[in-house]
């Protein structure tokens, strides 16, 4: 059975308008033309059931939530979404938390660990320890769209207020949109938010170390040929992985500080 190891409406945003995709690889440091309803295609790597319940719970409530004109203006509008829904919350949920362990599968592996009796439980559980949160990339510029990477997710290291690394992962959406998720007991959603108003770091995030290609948004090749858009997702990513490195560093540096510290208290 032929599956998609990520959901076909989420990917909307970046067809061309004749169905393709256009995927830069950074191993051969070019742009070319993919079919899109192949791209993300496996063969068996879920099962019927499988197929069933990601429909059911993610496909079909998130398509609606994204779809819907009234919704989608609203969060269009808006830098911060507040999602009231339960449907809608365990859709956004469970679609980070399977295209964080699909990430993981190698090409035709099948989950091992699938039960879906125990799935209200396991979202409420989620939901408790969990938030969500959509950031917009079009506040610098409404032109401004992201790449979508291979795998489906980003992932985000940034800085708090202490200098302290954190680490979250995220889905783009719409375009110019990335769904958040984090920890409530870990992350402060204030330092989350201050990510999407730096310059260009969702662009670089989107980009991120994560894979091999990404798809190029549509719009963005309009005001840019493809050999100018090489070059900036080798600079972009590369700064990004430098941005990850110098985190890094910090890290190993407040531990030094604190061991220090611990000395004179």
């Amino acid at each position: 059975m032929r599956s998609h190891r990520i959901p076909k409406f989420l990917t909307n945003p970046w067809k061309t308008s004749d169905g393709k995709f256009k995927v830069f690889s950074f191993k051969e440091k070019k742009i070319s033309t993919e079919n899109a309803n192949h791209f993300f295609a496996e063969d068996d790597i879920f099962t019927q059931e499988e197929e069933e319940f990601y429909n059911k719970n993610i496909e079909t409530p998130l398509a609606d939530f994204l779809n819907n004109t009234s919704n989608t203006k609203t969060i269009k509008k808006s830098k911060n979404i507040k999602v009231k829904s339960w449907k809608h919350i365990k859709a956004m949920h469970l679609l980070l938390i399977s295209i964080l362990e699909r990430s993981s599968w190698h090409k035709g592996k099948k989950s091992s660990d699938f039960n879906v009796n125990d799935f209200e439980h396991s979202m409420i559980r989620w939901n408790q320890e969990n938030g969500l949160m959509i950031l917009d990339a079009s506040v610098i510029d409404q032109k401004y769209k992201l790449m979508f990477p291979e795998y489906g997710f980003c992932p985000i290291v940034f800085l708090t207020k202490e200098r302290k690394p954190c680490v979250t992962s995220g889905v783009p959406i719409l375009g110019d949109k990335i769904l958040i998720t984090y920890k409530k007991n870990q992350h402060d959603p204030e330092d989350i938010k201050k990510l999407a108003v730096r310059g260009d770091f969702l662009l670089k995030v989107s980009v991120s170390n994560v894979g091999d290609k990404v798809i190029i948004h549509p719009e963005i090749l309009k005001y840019t040929s493809e050999q100018e858009m090489s070059q900036i997702l080798l600079e972009t990513r590369k700064n990004y992985c430098d941005y990850i490195d110098l985190c890094k560093e910090l890290a190993k540096e407040q531990r030094k500080l604190l061991q220090v510290l611990e000395q004179f208290l």
